[in-house]
């Protein structure tokens, strides 16, 4: 990696306080690719259905298969884009093609996490627990 990258890494975590970005996060911002925002998925979507929809989502996302076809996408094309590429233009349609599934990914396990903090109960608290 360049100086002049990894100046812009380090920007970046310094820019963001909470969450720091992930590498994916910081292509898809460079070169506008997008990243998931749920604010039109879920026109004309009752609450109800919007949190069953998270919930299939969630349950999609905790199966073994979900994540075992994912990653043998990705490494077929990985595969591919190393062993058989004829010129760059594959290789970077490859690298977009692996950047697409894993933002299908993301969007799955962002959903995963949302369903279980929305079930999740809030620990009691009791004043006579010892620390």
């Amino acid at each position: 990696m360049s100086l002049k990258i990894l100046n812009i890494f380090k920007r970046q975590k310094e820019i963001v306080v909470k969450d720091e970005p992930s590498i994916a996060d910081f292509i898809r911002d460079k070169y506008k690719g997008i990243k998931f925002v749920s604010s039109d998925i879920f026109d004309g979507m009752t609450e109800a259905e919007i949190k069953d929809f998270k919930a299939e989502c969630s349950t999609i996302f905790s199966k073994k298969c979900f994540s075992k076809v994912l990653d043998n996408l990705i490494n077929e094309q990985v595969n591919f884009s190393i062993r058989q590429a004829q010129n760059m233009e594959q290789v970077n349609f490859g690298r977009a093609t692996v950047n697409g599934i894993e933002l299908v990914r993301d969007v799955f396990a962002e959903f995963d996490s949302e369903t279980k903090k929305e079930n999740s109960k809030p620990e009691e608290f009791n004043r006579f627990n010892v620390i």
